[in-house]
Parts: structure tokens; C-alpha cells; sequence
């Protein structure tokens, strides 16, 4: 199902100055549209024949007696086996496609073939079984039963934005350009290609690859595109030691600098806070133990994890570990260090560390660590020039390619494709929406003073030589925001201070954190020594943290939150800067929004906005955040507005449906409309407007998206029915929200005549709008924030469905004024207002609670007096 139909939009919007924009989208010309590519589905199952007794006459394990599927990659093996004269007469081309899980137990395969095998062979539309026998080293273990059916022909004319042909481009695609650029040094990781040359070091122990990400593009009917963009991939060192590795990363030098030798390592254990930094950074990485194929039958494996013993205290099958290795020929001289746990398939065990080294293959980092992410930023951010100058290299070495008669077959030969050049767009820039900050930039729309704000001190720094200096900032900061922002906050109601001694061990912290803060609690419930009163006061607890790996952040906020507080953390660089205006002001921003201030507000001239919210609308957010971990349940992070313009919200935290890897279940739903629509102030919504992040380009497009509407819609409709019949129910509104599209802009004017430099006006400018030529009639591209280095990464919008028909310049004028209400900074931002408490929400969640993703558990649970409160930004 491709975007749902509807009534046509009058996009492209009128307002706005204009603007050449250079994108990186090539479009493709091709050549060949009378080739023919047969589409092929592939199921299949095995049934294992009984296995003979053991020579040394011990029972075997019981095999399944009911057939097994057969995965993909088998699946892809044994099509061209089954196959294999008909593929090579023919001198026949197979692209492997995509997999689809039909059922919890069957897998269907999608195969390409070039041309489609004879007819006589595989008749169009009949499924034809095909046994094959299944061979375990050599011997017969049994029968692979394939179920194949020829679908039908690739349709070159249909190049709707998900189609045979899109998905087509993309599987065979990554297969030409290895093809291609493999003679230029790139080698390929997942989707995309990168290259050793030019590398870059990033805390030592880390190498950052540049690369190319080439993706397909059809939004535009009948005129494909490829976009070509710059991107790079953080890998851990290749064939070092695992013992190096740690090393250069307790040290922080390059590991080619380290000096390596095992004795230097005697006696000791890994334990602590270097343990956690150290397993979050391999975990879940190939290791290669040189030599032990004779002892495991393996050689590569994959880490899981590393123990909080040392290797002398772990047995293998009774034998202790160390002489177990011992025993098979390595000398251990390590026996007190920890050991690693490796997996391979459905293999697990324990391997003295000293043996492991990272494979010699460039791997790339799952996610993106917390303490290498501002070096990773530096060393990636690549101005619009560098960066459209390597994506033009990689498309004229792509037509160079293609236009050599000597290239191999592969998809874009046999299509005799044709790159033109880069596409130029005439955009437009629109205004900045008019807001209380446009016009005030230092002052609050509504500073908070619905009670007399009170504040806890909890001081956890480590470097300042002076105990009373934190408590001299906090209180200058205190006064600064009743003085200048004009907050019911006074310096001198401080109820309590506590500065923790951080030369105890991280455990005894942790405890005398969780003792302090249980006390306070008490004491606020009990007004014991505590001038508080809950009517008429409000707390904010203000926590220095002290520059350290320890998640000290997560304990204490969970902690206060969970206790129904409010609470403001503070690194020790940031407390330094605190003398600092800026700092300040950013820092009274967060404060005042989760006392439950406003920051900012559209002002009379937002003429647009004002005429927008005169019916009353429920903006609402939703965002998903899904484990790495497929059997998982995710989060998902709601935000609703309760009033008409939009300035206060409710929040949600949920656990996705079992069902969906993005919603949540139609019960949660429920629940969540009808307490906002209960919460709501003023007259009840006439429109509904949802913003949705979370989603990549398919699911938003194809029918995930379309079904959470429709279930959120239906449960207005049936509110609205059971308690105001005789009021129409607020039709839907539905945008996607997506960034990971490959797409990128630079502002074309002037940029023939820049050699060598790059002034910041090439990036587009704030407010560039572009909903015309190189997109599809329900999307549109908007940069709403600017960047400091870099080149702009613009958001695409999906106009999923409009049953409020709102006109083109409306619809961009309330998304980017939505972006212009943020509650942490007075400039506008990337997401619109709902999507960046979600997106805040699911770092709480995520951020504070142990485990949150764990199969059983809840979702990061809000208090209740805190449900209508961003106590999360």
C-alpha cells in the first residue's frame, strides 16, 4: 500500500522568497526498460532423516520430528542449486531481495532473476515444489522441500514510491557499486561502502571511516534518482588485542602508540567503572582467538560479554578455565583477568581474555557511545562544499563505470542505466514564525509563579577545592531567575544541602545517595525541620554531578522523579560557567518549563498561527524507540496538547503493541485520548493534528502509519459519540516525520566562485522549504534549525493523511511555528514541539531506568503530578 489516497493538496505553498538549491539526487535514465526481471517468491521447510547411533553407542539428542523453516540465506543457496543449469545456460543474473517472516514459523524470500527462467521450467503464477537433499559435512541429513512460485515480471512503468522496481534498485544496487568501487579501496559494511584511506582517530581506540551511502529514490513518478551522500561509520581497531584495546583506552593514547606486554597486566582484573566502559564498547563485536579452531571447532566469534571474575574461578565442563586451556596447549599468563564470553550461533562460552583479538574486519559500532559522541561529531561534521564536492567524485566515477563496455554483469549494466547530473531545485525560504522570543529573545512569555519555588542542593562534584563555591553559584543562579526572570524563586530558601564524598567506593555512593534522598523525601512528607508547605510551595532539586562515567545522573533523577519531584542536574563544567548570561539563561529555560512556566509563546503577529488555533486543536507527538534486541518490546513516547494554543501538554510513556514494532496496543490508546480529551482546557478540540517520528520511510508510507491513524481517529469518534453525540468528531490530521532519507541541500548561490573555503551561507538557510520537483505530491522537506558545523541534515514531512484540508502555506507555517516553541533555547530547532518532548521523554526513559526494555517490564512509569509537567527536558 503506498500513501493512502485523497483529495489532491495544493502543494507546492506560495510564500517565501526564492532560492536555488543544489541537492545531491542524480536522476537515472534507462536504457534497457524492455529487459525483463522475473520476481520469484521462495518458502521452504526441511525435514531431518533419523540420525545413525554413535559409534561409542550414547544416545543422541532428539532431532524435531516436524520439518523446520529454512532461513534466507539458505533459502537464496538452495534457489540457485536447485536451479543451477537453467542459471548458467542462460548465463542468468539472481539479485537476492528482501525476507518476510509470513508466519512465526515460515520465511518467504523474494529472488530476482535476469532474464526469468524458461517458462517451461517454472510456469508464471504455479507454485512448484522442489525437493533438494540437505547435507551436513558431506553426508545426507535430510530433505529441503522448496516451495517456489514464479509472481511475475518486474513493471519498469510503475515506479510508484514503493513498487517491484524500488525495491528492485534497492537490493541490486549495493551488489553494482561493490562491483564498481571495489578496484578504488571501498569495501562494503551492511548498506553502504567505506574506505581505510583518510581515516581518523577518535579517542584512541576508535577509527572513523569515511564512505558513501547511495540510495533510490521515486517519489518523483517516472523519474528516478539515486542520492549520493558522504557518510561515515565508527569501527573499533582491526586485529588488535583485546588487552590493547583496554589499555590505550585507560591511558587515552592511539592504540599504534601503546606498548604492549601481558606482564604489565599481572594480577590485575578489570572491575568498576572501567568494566562497564569497557564491555559497552566491544560488546556485541567479532573476535578471533588465533588457534582455537582445534580446541572449539571455531575460530570467529561474537562477544557477549565479559565476566566480573577472574578466569581462575570459571570451570569448563568441571575443569577450571585455565587449565582447561592450559591443557589444549596455551600458556595462560593472565590466570586472575577477567574472562570473555563468546557466542556463535547457539555456542556459548568462556575465553581467557589474553587469547581474543578484534577481527580483521572493520566493524561498525552498533550505537553511538555516550563518551566518544562530541569527538565523533567533530570528526564527521563535513561543510556543504568538501561534502558535494566527494558527491560529485563518486557520480562521475558511477558514470564512468557504467559507460565502459568491459564492466561485469550486474543490475545497472543489464539496465543500461545513465546517470544525469545532480538536480538544482528552486526552493523558498519562508519567514521566521513572529514568537515571544523573536521579539524578546531574554525575557519568558510566562515565567512560573503559581506558588513559591524551594530548592535541595545535592552536591556531587569532585575537582572544586572550595565546598562552598557550589553552593555560591547555585544561590547566584537562584537569584538570578527571580531577579531578571521575574520566577517565585528566592536564593535564601534553600530547605536542604548535602555534598557526598566521592573518594568512597561508586557502590557507597550510590547508597549514601539513595540514604540522603529517602531522608529528604521524608522530611518533605512530614514538614520535619523543612519550611514547606505542599499548597503553597513547589521543589526543584538542583544535583551537581561530578565528570565522571558513572551514571550517577540516572540514579538521581529516576530517584526524585519517581518521588513525584522535580529536579535539575548540573555537569561540573557547565556549574563553572555559570557566571556566564548565556549559560544561565539556557539553564532558567529548563528550569522555569518543568516548574511548569512557558517559555514562549506565538505572538498577534503569527497572523497564520492565530487564524490556525481559532478552532480549537490536540497537537499530539509520537515517537518509538525499539531495543536492539528483535524479541523486545520497545517504547513509545506520546505528548498531547490540552489547551487551544497548544502551550501545555500531557505525557505518556507505553510499551508498543506485540503485534507492532511503532504503536502501542488499542487499549493504552483509549486510555490516552480519553484522559487528554478529560484534561483538556477550553472548548473540546474541532481538529486533531499528529505528528509521528519513529518510523523509517517504508512503514510511514505503507501501512503502519495508516493504521495508527485510523485506530486513533476511531477512538475520537467513539468519545465523541458516548459523551457529546451531538457534536461532530475533530477530523485527522497525519504527518510522518522522518530524517534518515539520504537527501542533503546547499545553497547554490555563489558557489561556483568558493574554492577552497566554505562560508556558512552555503547551507540552506533556515526556514527553506522545498515540496515541489523532487517530491512526491504528500511530502515536503523543511530546515527549521541552523547548524554550527556540518552541513544541514533537512526533515521530510509525510502528509500520511488531511482530513482537515489544510492549505499548503497553513500547514508549513504551523509546523515551523510548532519548531519555534522549544522549551530548552529561544531560536527554533529541528522537530516540531510535540516530537521534541518525545524525543526527550524516550532519553528520560531510557537515560534512568535499569533495563527499561527487558521482556515483562512496564514502561518508564510518570507520576501523576507530573504527568502534565516536561519534567524530562
Amino acid at each position: 500500500m503506498a500513501l493512502p489516497s485523497q483529495e489532491p493538496l495544493d502543494f507546492p505553498g506560495s510564500e517565501g522568497r526564492p532560492i536555488v538549491v543544489k541537492t545531491n539526487l542524480f536522476p537515472l535514465d534507462i536504457g534497457n526498460p524492455a529487459l525483463r526481471i522475473g520476481i520469484y517468491h521462495v518458502k521452504g521447510t526441511r525435514r531431518l532423516a533419523p540420525q545413525p547411533p554413535r559409534r561409542d553407542q550414547r544416545p543422541r539428542p532428539p532431532g524435531p520430528t516436524d520439518p523446520t523453516r529454512i532461513r534466507s540465506n539458505e533459502l537464496y543457496e538452495c534457489f540457485l542449486r536447485a536451479f543451477r543449469r537453467e542459471l548458467e545456460e542462460g548465463r542468468r543474473n539472481t539479485i537476492k531481495g528482501v525476507t518476510t517472516l509470513n508466519t512465526d514459523t515460515e520465511e518467504e524470500l523474494r529472488i530476482y532473476v535476469i532474464p526469468p527462467l524458461p517458462q517451461g521450467v517454472l510456469p508464471r503464477g504455479l507454485a512448484q515444489i522442489v525437493n533438494l537433499d540437505h547435507n551436513v559435512r558431506g553426508r545426507s541429513a535430510g530433505t529441503n522441500i522448496l516451495n517456489v512460485t514464479y509472481m511475475r515480471n518486474v513493471d519498469f512503468s510503475e515506479q510508484a514510491v514503493f513498487s517491484d522496481f524500488r525495491e528492485l534498485m534497492k537490493v541490486g544496487l549495493m551488489d553494482s557499486l561493490t562491483a564498481i568501487f571495489t578496484r578504488h579501496n571501498f569495501f562494503r559494511i551492511k548498506n553502504d561502502l567505506f574506505t581505510m584511506i583518510d581515516k581518523r582517530v577518535v579517542c584512541n581506540v576508535l577509527d572513523v571511516l569515511m564512505g558513501m551511502k547511495i540510495r533510490v529514490h521515486t517519489d518523483v513518478i517516472g523519474s528516478p534518482m539515486l542520492s549520493i551522500n558522504m557518510t561515515f561509520t565508527s569501527c573499533l581497531r582491526v586485529s588488535a588485542p583485546l588487552l590493547l584495546v583496554y589499555a590505550a583506552m585507560i591511558l587515552k593514547r592511539n592504540v599504534n602508540e601503546v606498548t604492549f606486554r601481558l606482564q604489565d597486566f599481572a594480577g590485575a582484573l578489570i572491575s568498576g567503572p572501567r568494566l562497564e566502559e569497557f564491555r559497552s564498547l566491544v560488546n556485541n563485536f567479532e573476535i578471533e582467538i588465533p588457534n582455537l579452531r582445534d580446541v572449539q571447532n571455531f575460530q570467529r566469534s561474537k562477544l557477549v560479554g565479559i565476566s566480573t571474575e577472574p578466569a581462575s574461578a570459571l570451570s569448563v565442563n568441571g575443569v577450571n578455565l585455565n587449565t582447561y586451556y592450559d591443557n589444549a596447549g596455551f600458556r595462560i599468563a593472565l590466570p586472575h583477568m577477567n574472562a570473555v564470553m563468546i557466542r556463535r550461533g547457539q555456542r556459548t562460552l568462556h575465553v581467557p581474555m589474553e587469547l581474543c583479538q578484534l577481527s580483521s574486519t572493520p566493524q561498525k559500532l552498533a550505537h553511538a557511545l555516550s563518551q566518544f559522541k562530541k569527538e565523533i561529531i567533530t570528526a564527521t561534521a563535513v561543510p556543504p562544499v568538501p561534502r558535494f564536492g566527494f558527491i560529485e567524485s563518486i557520480g562521475n566515477d558511477i558514470t564512468e563505470a557504467l559507460s565502459d563496455p568491459h564492466v561485469g554483469q550486474m543490475l545497472l549494466s543489464d539496465l543500461q542505466v545513465r546517470l544525469q547530473r545532480c538536480v538544482n531545485v528552486n526552493a523558498r525560504v519562508l519567514d521566521e514564525p513572529e514568537t515571544h522570543h523573536k521579539l524578546s529573545p531574554y525575557t519568558y512569555a510566562m515565567p512560573y509563579t503559581a506558588k513559591n519555588v524551594k530548592y535541595v542542593l545535592l552536591d556531587l562534584s569532585r575537582n572544586d577545592p572550595n565546598p562552598e563555591r557550589t553552593k555560591a553559584l547555585i544561590q547566584d543562579f537562584v537569584h538570578f531567575m527571580c531577579d531578571r526572570l521575574l520566577m517565585t524563586i528566592d536564593w535564601r530558601d534553600l530547605l536542604f544541602e548535602h555534598a557526598f564524598n566521592l573518594d568512597q567506593p561508586v557502590y557507597a555512593v550510590f547508597d549514601e545517595m539513595q540514604a540522603v534522598l529517602a531522608d529528604v523525601f521524608r522530611r518533605l512528607a512530614t514538614r520535619d525541620r523543612i519550611d514547606y508547605s505542599p499548597s503553597h510551595d513547589q521543589v526543584v532539586f538542583f544535583v551537581v554531578l561530578p565528570d565522571t562515567n558513572v551514571d550517577f545522573y540516572g540514579c538521581a533523577k529516576n530517584l526524585i522523579t519517581q518521588a513525584g519531584y522535580v529536579s535539575q542536574c548540573i555537569n561540573e563544567d557547565t556549574l563553572l560557567r555559570l557566571t556566564d548570561f548565556s549559560t544561565k539563561l539556557n539553564l532558567a529555560l529548563k528550569v522555569n518549563a518543568k516548574l511548569g512556566g512557558i517559555n514562549n509563546v506565538p505572538t498577534e503577529g503569527n497572523f497564520r498561527w492565530m487564524s490556525f488555533i481559532m478552532a480549537p486543536t490536540m497537537f499530539i507527538g509520537i515517537d518509538t524507540r525499539n531495543s536492539k534486541e528483535r524479541n523486545q518490546r520497545g517504547i513509545v513516547a506520546i505528548s498531547v496538547s490540552i489547551n487551544a494554543d497548544a502551550t501545555k501538554y500531557k505525557f505518556f510513556v507505553r510499551r508498543n503493541d506485540e503485534s507492532s514494532r511503532y504503536s502501542v496496543p488499542i487499549n493504552d490508546w483509549m486510555e490516552i485520548v480519553y484522559e487528554s480529551l478529560a484534561a483538556f482546557i477550553g472548548p473540546l478540540p474541532q481538529r486533531v493534528f499528529i505528528l509521528r517520528a519513529g518510523m523509517d520511510e517504508f512503514n510511514i508510507s505503507k501501512g503502519e502509519s495508516l493504521s495508527e491513524c485510523m485506530e486513533i481517529g476511531g477512538i475520537f469518534r467513539h468519545w465523541f459519540d458516548q459523551n457529546c453525540p451531538n457534536v461532530s468528531p475533530p477530523p485527522v490530521t497525519y504527518l510522518g516525520y522522518n530524517r534518515a532519507h539520504n537527501v542533503r541541500f546547499m545553497n547554490n548561490v555563489g558557489a561556483r566562485d568558493v574554492r577552497g573555503s566554505d562560508p556558512p551561507d552555503l547551507n540552506v538557510p533556515r526556514g527553506t522549504v522545498i515540496d515541489h520537483q523532487i517530491t512526491h505530491p504528500n511530502t515536503f522537506y523543511l530546515v527549521t534549525h541552523e547548524t554550527v558545523a556540518g552541513t544541514l541534515k533537512p526533515a521530510k514531512y509525510y502528509i500520511v493523511t488531511d482530513e482537515n484540508s489544510i492549505c499548503a502555506n497553513d500547514m508549513l507555517v504551523v509546523v515551523y511555528t510548532l519548531c519555534c516553541m522549544a522549551p530548552r533555547c529561544n531560536f527554533p530547532i529541528r522537530r516540531p514541539l510535540p516530537l521534541a518532548y518525545c524525543r526527550l521523554l524516550l532519553n528520560y526513559a531510557v537515560g534512568t531506568c535499569d533495563d527499561v526494555f527487558a521482556v515483562g517490564r512496564n514502561a518508564a512509569p510518570i507520576p501523576e503530578n507530573l504527568s502534565m509537567t516536561p519534567f524530562f527536558i
